[in-house]
C-alpha cells in the first residue's frame, strides 16, 4: 500500500484518515501543505534577519564595551590588537548582512527597499559606505582592521587608518579606493553609532516587508487555525504492513509562529513605517 495522506493531532497525539474528518478532503489538505511550506520559508528568512541583526548587535556592544576598558587603561598590552581583530568581525558581519539584504530585495523584486534604503543609507553615510568596501578588505587582506590610537588633552580616540587600508589594500576597486580617500581616518565610535543604526533600520523594515508584502501573517491566519481544527498534515507509509512509517513535514512552523511572534512583540513593528516609494 504506498504513502497515503492523513492528519495529525497534536493535541490527541493520534493520527485520522482524511475520509474520517467531516468538512475535509485530499485536495484541500494539499493546499494547506503548500500554505505551511510558504509560510514556513518566511518566517524562516524573519529569523536569519533577525537572528543576524542580534549577532551584530552583541559584536558591536562587545567592542564598545573593549573600548572603554582600554580607554581606562591605555596601558594594556595587545587591547588594540584585539579590538582590531573584533573590528574586522563586526565589519564583515556588516558585510554579510547587507549583501544578504540585497540579494533578497533584488531576487524578491523589492526594489524600492533597495533603492530608497539601502542605496540611500550608502549614499548618506560615510561610515557605511567605509563598511561595506572595508567587509571586502577584511575578507581578503587582513583579518585585522588598521586602527590608529591617540591620547591628549581632548581624551583617548580611536580612528580607523583609510590610508593604512589603501596602502594594503593593492586589488581594491576604483569605487574603494575612492570612498577610503575621501577621509584620511574614521572615528570609531561613530563608526559603530552608524552602522548599528543602519542595519537596526534595515532589518525591521525587511521584516515587516515579509509580514505585510509577502502575506505572513495572511498564510498565519489561514494555516493556525486550520491545524488547529484538524490537525498537521503528514504522510503514512504502510507498505510494509509489518512496520507502518509515518512522514511529517519538516517545518517546524509551530515554533516559527512563536519565535516570530516573540519578534515582532520586541520589535513593535505595529508603528514602524516601512520605507515607501517617492511619489
Amino acid at each position: 500500500m504506498p504513502e497515503k495522506l492523513a492528519m495529525y493531532s497534536i493535541e490527541s497525539n493520534k493520527i485520522n484518515s482524511i475520509s474520517s474528518i467531516d468538512g475535509l478532503n485530499e485536495s484541500t489538505v494539499l493546499n494547506m501543505i503548500e500554505n505551511i511550506h510558504i509560510q514556513s520559508a518566511q518566517l524562516i528568512q524573519i529569523r536569519k534577519f533577525y537572528d543576524d541583526f542580534q549577532e551584530f548587535s552583541a559584536l558591536n556592544f562587545q567592542i564598545n564595551t573593549l573600548l572603554n576598558e582600554i580607554k581606562d587603561n591605555t596601558t594594556r598590552q595587545g587591547d588594540l590588537q584585539k579590538l582590531s581583530r573584533m573590528l574586522n568581525h563586526y565589519t564583515y558581519s556588516f558585510y554579510e548582512f547587507v549583501t544578504f539584504a540585497e540579494k533578497y530585495a533584488k531576487k524578491h523584486d523589492k526594489i524600492i527597499l533597495f533603492d530608497n534604503l539601502m542605496a540611500y543609507q550608502y549614499d548618506s553615510f560615510y561610515e557605511y559606505r567605509v563598511a561595506y568596501h572595508l567587509g571586502n578588505y577584511g575578507k581578503h587582506v587582513s583579518q585585522f582592521v588598521p586602527l590608529k590610537a591617540l591620547d591628549d588633552i581632548n581624551g583617548y580616540k580611536v580612528t580607523i587608518s583609510n590610508t593604512k587600508v589603501l596602502a594594503e589594500y593593492k586589488k581594491a576597486t576604483t569605487t574603494a579606493k575612492n570612498v577610503f580617500k575621501e577621509k584620511e581616518e574614521v572615528n570609531l565610535l561613530d563608526y559603530l553609532d552608524t552602522t548599528y543604526d543602519c542595519l537596526n533600520v534595515q532589518m525591521m523594515c525587511f521584516v515587516k516587508h515579509i509580514l505585510i508584502d509577502q502575506k505572513a501573517c495572511e498564510y498565519f491566519k489561514i494555516t493556525y487555525p486550520f491545524i488547529e481544527k484538524y490537525g498537521f498534515p503528514t504522510y503514512i507509509d504502510s507498505t510494509d504492513p509489518n512496520h507502518i512509517q509515518i512522514k511529517a513535514f519538516n517545518d517546524n512552523v509551530f515554533e516559527l509562529q512563536i519565535y516570530v511572534a516573540k519578534i515582532t512583540n520586541e520589535l513593535d513593528l505595529t508603528h514602524f513605517k516601512i520605507i515607501e516609494e517617492n511619489t
